[in-house]
């Protein structure tokens, strides 16, 4: 029997309106809420895409479109597109370290483009493999199995804490009894206690 080579799960890309809440999510942020060119840059090239246009995002159109600069705008002597870009790079990644790690969607800009990429986030599995590990190294005996072993411990460790401080009181009275009652007997021989003297033990 032959096995058949294990196939490779693609997964699908997100869909145009997954896509628009991550972006408005992203936006309202506070890493890109203080900065209006970082919502128009990353907006721009997200509907630029999605409106099949992709081709179209180059250093020009951007500045002249998304960032309010002249038609007569020359990328080689003016740098903002550029600037602008590495700033949205590193907002996207710290967002995504913070707050939105658990975003289903994630939006990215690599560097040395300027068309955005769409992936669906992994966060899920990662999490499960991380997981996994622990799971795997604990018994099979289930939750309840384990908190009744548990308790029994703690019952047993109590049991003997109550029997060991009833062993040393125990001991403790035996010992001041036989005390006081060889005080006794050395004060009856030597007559310093009365003849008819009663010893209440102690109890």
């Amino acid at each position: 029997m032959r096995l058949r080579p294990m196939e490779t799960v693609v997964p699908s890309a997100p869909a145009e309106d997954e896509i628009r809440l991550a972006l408005a999510r992203i936006i309202a942020h506070p890493l890109f809420a203080k900065s209006i060119k970082l919502q128009r840059f990353l907006t721009y090239v997200v509907e630029e895409a999605l409106a099949g246009r992709a081709e179209r995002l180059k250093a020009y159109n951007i500045a002249t479109v998304a960032l309010g600069r002249p038609d007569s705008f020359d990328p080689s002597q003016d740098p903002i597109v550029r600037v602008e870009a590495s700033r949205l790079r590193r907002a996207l990644s710290a967002y995504y370290a913070c707050d939105g790690v658990q975003d289903h969607v994630r939006i990215l800009l690599n560097a040395g483009s300027y068309q955005p990429l769409f992936e669906l986030s992994d966060h899920d599995a990662n999490v499960a493999e991380a997981y996994s590990p622990p799971l795997k190294l604990m018994s099979g005996r289930s939750g309840q199995e384990r908190s009744t072993h548990d308790m029994s411990n703690r019952e047993r460790v109590l049991l003997g804490l109550v029997v060991l401080l009833f062993l040393i009181t125990f001991c403790n009275t035996a010992m001041l009894t036989l005390t006081i009652q060889k005080l006794d007997e050395v004060e009856h021989a030597i007559g310093l206690a009365p003849a008819n003297y009663v010893h209440f033990a102690v109890p």
